[in-house]
């Protein structure tokens, strides 16, 4: 009877323990994970996974990364040397469109007073020219008064004055002077060009 009694508490024991130990044994559900290196553990201490096709090592990766940090400082100082450089470009070429712009002013009121001198310069020419002869008329008439009034000093019942030299007797005398002949402009100039065409 006891043995009957402990195979029976045996069976309903290891009835009993089955299923949990059944659950304590089987996988999680769900997805499997993946083991690092796609399924090819390294063990400690053993040798270096090959790399592949440029693929770099930790000290490459900083010597590259340092090497690019470099080069993006020295790109960033030529960056700002040309934005300098660029800010006095700008800067002389505002000058430059200034002083153009009052040369163009200048040169149109130079234009613009050039262009009322040639509409006048006609009048101008005239009233000059009209000028000329009037002043020469008139020297031309106190030429011809100057030596008539000379003439009545020269008389023997006045002062029997000789203008060329003080004679013997003569109470009266001054200095000789007679107007001197003057020609215009024109005919200066014809006379000039004449002279040319007979020396050659």
């Amino acid at each position: 009877s006891v043995r009957a009694c402990t195979r029976a508490s045996t069976r309903t024991c290891a009835s009993a323990c089955a299923p949990a130990t059944a659950s304590m044994s089987a996988p999680p559900p769900g997805p499997r994970p993946t083991p690092r290196g796609g399924g090819r553990p390294t063990p400690r201490g053993g040798p270096s996974p090959r790399l592949a096709p440029n693929e770099l090592r930790g000290p490459e990766n900083g010597n590259l990364l340092d090497s690019m940090k470099l080069a993006l400082q020295r790109l960033d100082r030529e960056v700002k040397t040309e934005e300098v450089a660029f800010q006095d470009l700008t800067r002389h070429l505002n000058a430059f469109a200034r002083d153009k712009e009052l040369l163009k002013k200048a040169r149109d009121e130079a234009a613009r007073v050039r262009a009322q001198f040639e509409t006048s310069i006609g009048t101008f020419d005239q009233v000059y020219k009209e000028h000329l002869d009037n002043t020469h008329t008139a020297y031309v008439q106190q030429r011809v008064k100057h030596r008539e009034a000379t003439l009545p000093l020269q008389k023997d019942d006045t002062f029997r004055y000789h203008p060329a030299y003080k004679r013997a007797g003569d109470q009266f005398s001054g200095t000789y002077y007679t107007m001197p002949v003057l020609k215009q402009a024109e005919e200066t100039k014809a006379r000039e060009k004449k002279s040319e065409r007979s020396n050659k």
